[in-house]
């Protein structure tokens, strides 16, 4: 004889595994239907995405450092109207005064130098890299940007040259592809000795009469001024540096608009300062 063995499924077990079946399948469509997230997951980045589990292509945006220069005369804000004396009490003015601040890089306690990124400016022997935060002051403003950076140190001390860097010689000023203010058409470019200088002055001497010179100063400084600072992650920071133009000034007489030059040239790098 035969022994028949019936399988006997409760109702409730089919209904259970009915269940799981429906959610298994219904979480690998959900599963399948997911995109991850796009972002910047740069710590960096101003624009750092918590929520991002995927990477982004060159979107992430790095914090800009910027400089605020305050400009003074004898400690009261310079302006371009006022009436100044040289060295013999003789009033002049200075109608107007550009120049050029850059190679800026910070160090920390250990001397470890930071700067912000690089560019690259076309000489004929190839390119040159280096910073892209070649700052042209104008007595009319009073922010600049100085450039974008990507490590966040406690510094101790701030460096910049007064003028353009040495390596920038060889940046051909006739070119096309010259950035502006490395060009002729740069407000520094004296076109007499077909030369970038580092700064540029409009001399009114005679206050009687609406005639005007112009001075090239041809000098090169680096300066370093003491800077504690901390920089926080993905927040712009502001270097704020005071220059006092009386220094500038110091040795001038207007007869002899030489004097402009050489006082210029012998005492700016001295009137930088850290912004109280």
């Amino acid at each position: 004889m035969y022994q028949i063995i019936r399988n006997n499924y409760k109702p409730e077990l089919r209904i259970s595994l009915l269940a799981c079946l429906i959610l298994a399948a219904t979480f690998l469509l959900q599963t399948a239907c997911v995109t991850r997230e796009r972002g910047c997951l740069d710590i960096a980045a101003s624009n750092f995405d918590l929520d991002a589990d995927r990477a982004c292509d060159d979107c992430c945006v790095y914090p800009v450092a910027t400089l605020t220069l305050t400009q003074h005369y004898d400690s009261l804000n310079f302006n371009v109207n006022d009436t100044l004396f040289d060295m013999h009490d003789r009033p002049y003015r200075i109608r107007d005064i550009k120049y050029v601040l850059s190679d800026w890089s910070w160090t920390d306690e250990a001397d470890q130098a930071y700067t912000v990124d690089s560019a690259n400016f076309i000489c004929p022997t190839g390119d040159v890299r280096l910073p892209s935060d070649i700052v042209l002051v104008d007595t009319r403003q009073f922010n600049y940007n100085i450039g974008s950076f990507r490590l966040f140190p406690k510094i101790d001390s701030v460096f910049f040259t007064f003028g353009f860097p040495a390596v920038l010689d060889c940046v051909d000023p006739l070119q096309d592809s010259t950035a502006v203010v490395l060009s002729e058409m740069s407000p520094v470019y004296d076109s007499l000795t077909m030369s970038r200088a580092t700064v540029r002055l409009v001399i009114q001497r005679d206050l009687t009469i609406e005639n005007f010179d112009t001075v090239f100063v041809h000098t090169r400084g680096d300066i370093g001024i003491p800077y504690p600072y901390q920089f926080v992650n993905g927040f712009d920071p502001k270097i704020k540096l005071t220059v006092e133009y009386s220094v500038w000034f110091s040795g001038v007489d207007v007869t002899d608009i030489s004097t402009f030059h050489n006082s210029v040239r012998d005492h700016a790098a001295m009137s930088f300062s850290r912004t109280p």
